[in-house]
Order: structure tokens, then sequence, then C-alpha cells
């Protein structure tokens, strides 16, 4: 399994705030898209709160410590160990996966 960590941030290390992106960028939301359409992403509750509904065409996962946490077209996990364990049960441990913040997913995916 290859996973892949992609973020944005300002030039002093902001990557959120109020639960949004503090730019749009047209080039930087097409470039997210051209690499993760046809993965699973994994993000936080907060992460996938702030974009509101599931991302087209990629397996969403969400970590949360609530529970019980369900999201329709969602699948719901309480830890990132549980998604790579769920994606090697699955035989799918072949597959590019991205983590797409917030910022305690990018901390519990680095080693």
């Amino acid at each position: 399994m290859s996973i892949s960590i992609i973020a944005a941030m300002t030039q002093d290390r902001v990557i959120g705030k109020n639960n949004k992106l503090p730019w749009h960028i047209s080039d930087d939301l097409k470039r997210f898209k051209q690499l993760t359409t046809g993965h699973p992403v994994i993000m936080g509750r907060k992460t996938y709160v702030s974009i509101g509904k599931p991302l087209p065409r990629r397996h969403n996962i969400v970590l949360t410590k609530r529970r019980p946490y369900r999201i329709e077209g969602v699948t719901v996990v309480n830890s990132f160990l549980e998604a790579l364990k769920m994606f090697d049960n699955q035989g799918r441990g072949r597959e590019e996966l991205f983590v797409i913040g917030g910022s305690s997913v990018f901390q519990e995916a680095l080693p």
C-alpha cells in the first residue's frame, strides 16, 4: 500500500482556518482532484464537515473518535490504523491512499 499525504499551506504553515481553506486557488483544487480521483481518501471528521459531502469517484474514509457516527456514502473508522487494516483485509493493499487532512489525521499518518 502506498500512502500519500496531500496538503496545501500558507507560508506560515496554516492549512485551514475556521474549518475552511484560507484561500481559493482553482489550479490547486484541480490538481487535488486530478491526483485523488479514483483513490481512497482519508480525512478527519472536521475536514469532512467542511467539505460537506463525499468527494465523488473516491472511497471516502472519515476518522472520528465519536461513536456511533454514521455518514451515508462514507466509511467511518476510529483510527488511522483501523483504516489501513480495513484495506488490507479487503485485499486492496496495492492501492495508493491519500491522506487529505486535517492536522490530527496528518499527525496520525506520519511515522
